[in-house]
């Protein structure tokens, strides 16, 4: 494992232990979470074998602010769930295509299938119920 070049001069230690196994553990996070466009749905959401939830959101909308850590927490808590952020404001075209009249909506996609949506702010286990429900 080849490591960033700012942990290269740490010395072992616990503390850079802690620095370098958060770092990792931020990376593996962010690497579950994706921008979607139009160029790269299909690619991304349409032909993959993943489990998706698909986040149609704005920068100007409260309740998609409210979502963002909640939907952090669920990919933690969900195995194997990957997490797709749509700023509708960037992509009319894909909220047009999924008809999204309501923000935040998510969509559920298992391997290219649109499987169930949710339009609205929900508790965290609201989300997990829903993000779960098609996972057999």
């Amino acid at each position: 494992m080849v490591l960033p070049y700012m942990f290269q001069k740490c010395l072992p230690s616990v503390f850079c232990f802690g620095i370098i196994n958060s770092y990792f553990h931020f990376e593996k996070q962010m690497s579950k979470v994706f921008d979607i466009t139009e160029s790269n749905f299909d690619e991304l959401v349409v032909e993959s074998k993943r489990f998706i939830l698909v986040d149609f959101w704005a920068p100007w909308c409260g309740p998609c602010k409210q979502l963002n850590p909640i939907l952090e927490s669920v990919l933690d808590e969900v195995k194997g769930l990957s997490l797709g952020k749509v700023n509708v404001d960037e992509e009319m075209s894909l909220a047009k295509r999924y008809q999204v009249k309501g923000l935040p909506t998510l969509l559920l996609f298992k391997e290219g299938v649109l499987q169930a949506t949710h339009v609205g702010l929900a508790p965290k286990e609201k989300i997990v119920a829903f993000a779960d429900q098609e996972r057999d």
